[in-house]
């Protein structure tokens, strides 16, 4: 510029192209725009317009592409920001899809332990409906078993006191009749013969009355009559009264 200003053309070029090669290894645009800008003036000074219109062509050129540059430098800065932004929505958008996943499987979970519970309540209740009914099948059967076993208890006393009211009783009966029918024809030596077949026949009595009693005994006539269970009845009943007039007695006595 100071030799531009002196009139020491040739050698402002020359300084000036030298300095347009360093700036090129540097990579300094400003500065070969500040040559060429130099370069142009000097050349009209000469007046090779030409050639001043080649520089100011190349300043523009490299002006241009340094506009370029910042333009390709802000457009990649943009276009980071964007990247960076969208992948920043991306990761936001997996977050809440992984989190409404995890939503899903626990309200799933969930469910599923409820199902489960209310099953296992269902088998529980299922379970004791059946139990209770098992029982109470188990009570019926024990009660048709037991009335089964009194009922056949009941025929073979029946059974057997029969047989000894109207089989051993009436034998015996028949004895007793034989023996005082035959008392009365027999012709006696002494006393003491009729004493004895006197007292066989009393023998022979006592037995028709213990066969009775013991034929009664097994079956009296409230089980003839009833069953089992009045017979039972009627026996505490009469059990109760004895009580009763025992305590009657006891007071008056005292």
């Amino acid at each position: 510029m100071t030799l531009n200003a002196k009139g020491d053309f040739g050698k402002a070029v020359d300084y000036l192209e030298k300095s347009n090669e360093i700036a090129r290894n540097l990579h300094y645009p400003e500065l070969q725009m500040n040559n060429y800008n130099e370069l142009s003036s000097i050349a009209k000074k000469q007046g090779n317009y030409q050639k001043a219109f080649e520089y100011l062509q190349n300043k523009t050129a490299i002006k241009d592409s340094v506009f370029n540059i910042e333009k390709t430098k802000q457009i990649e800065k943009l276009n980071a920001k964007y990247e960076s932004v969208k992948k920043e929505q991306m990761i936001q958008q997996q977050q809440f899809r992984i989190h409404r996943k995890n939503i899903y499987i626990a309200a799933a979970i969930a469910l599923l332990i409820l199902g489960a519970m209310l099953g296992y309540s269902q088998y529980k209740r299922y379970k004791i409906k059946q139990e209770a009914k098992l029982k109470t099948e188990l009570m019926k059967q024990q009660e048709l078993a037991t009335k089964a076993v009194i009922e056949a208890e009941e025929n073979e006393r029946q059974r057997i006191a029969k047989d000894l009211h109207d089989g051993v009783g009436q034998m015996m009966s028949a004895v007793k009749m034989n023996l005082s029918a035959f008392e009365s024809e027999i012709t006696y030596s002494n006393p003491d013969q009729k004493k004895t077949l006197h007292n066989i026949i009393g023998l022979v009595d006592e037995s028709c009355k213990e066969v009775r009693s013991v034929s009664h005994n097994m079956m009296p006539n409230a089980l003839l009559k009833g069953s089992l269970s009045s017979a039972i009845a009627e026996f505490i009943a009469k059990l109760d009264k004895k009580k009763s007039a025992r305590a009657f007695v006891h007071r008056g006595a005292g």
